[in-house]
């Protein structure tokens, strides 16, 4: 039995060598388009039509319809565990590696537009007093920072 999110490696195999009991085979669903894929024990090959009956593990009975040579792609030979819930995330990942940092983002530039900029801290390097005493964060005019003022001499 494979469980939910496993994913299967397959290997082409020559419908006249599948044995009814053990065999587990891989076709297309007879009827359906070709993206209905299914993996299901072998239980009976009609000797007149050479049709193959097929069963489920998980199911309690045989599959209503029968497989024909042309529709078996294969038998598995390899399977990797839980690879397949990466096919079926691929909306949530979407969501979260996409949709919420450009949210995120649109949520501080608005805030940046009615807040204005952050200041820092009182007593950081970026905040130096104006010649009124009130605070800045940068030369603007009437103030009294200079680069030669911010920066010890050992920078020029």
């Amino acid at each position: 039995m494979l469980p939910p999110g496993d994913v299967i490696i397959v290997a082409p195999t020559d419908p006249d060598q599948v044995r009814v009991g053990g065999d587990v085979i891989v076709f297309q669903h007879p009827g359906q388009d070709d993206r209905m894929v299914i993996t299901h024990r072998v239980t009976g090959i009609d000797a007149d039509t050479g049709l193959y009956s097929t069963k489920g593990d998980a199911n309690s009975a045989p599959d209503r319809f029968s497989v024909s040579k042309g529709d078996i792609i294969g038998r598995p030979i390899f399977l990797i565990p839980f690879i397949g819930f990466a096919s079926e995330m691929k909306k949530q990942v979407i969501l979260l590696m996409v949709i919420l940092p450009s949210l995120m983002l649109a949520l501080l530039e608005t805030r940046k537009l009615t807040h204005g900029p952050p200041m820092p801290p009182a007593g950081s390097p970026g905040r130096v007093r104006c010649r009124k005493g009130k605070s800045s964060r940068s030369g603007t005019p009437g103030s009294s920072f200079s680069p030669r003022s911010f920066w010890p001499s050992s920078f020029y």
